[in-house]
């Protein structure tokens, strides 16, 4: 952000065709200027923060192949939670 923190996460959603989309995050981690966790919820996927894109100065998004181990493990885990939780 301009105040100097930071987000690190997944990406969940965003607003499509816009200039400065809001996104949504899902197991993240919020970091201060010194590069210190200030909230830790890199281990929880229920728990998603959305952002306005505007009140940063640089984003970067990277994208993990579908076909991946890690994404389809991260994927079943996550509808097993949601399976289990109705």
């Amino acid at each position: 952000m301009k105040d100097g923190s930071s987000y690190l996460g997944q990406y969940r959603y965003g607003e499509p065709f816009k200039s400065e989309p809001i996104i949504v995050l899902a197991t993240y981690q919020k970091f201060d200027n010194d590069t210190d966790i200030v909230i830790d919820n890199s281990q929880k996927m229920n728990e998603l923060i959305m952002i306005n894109t505007k009140d940063f100065d640089r984003i970067e998004i990277t994208y993990t192949e579908k076909n991946s181990k890690n994404y389809l493990v991260t994927f079943f885990c996550f509808l097993y939670k949601k399976i289990k939780l109705k």
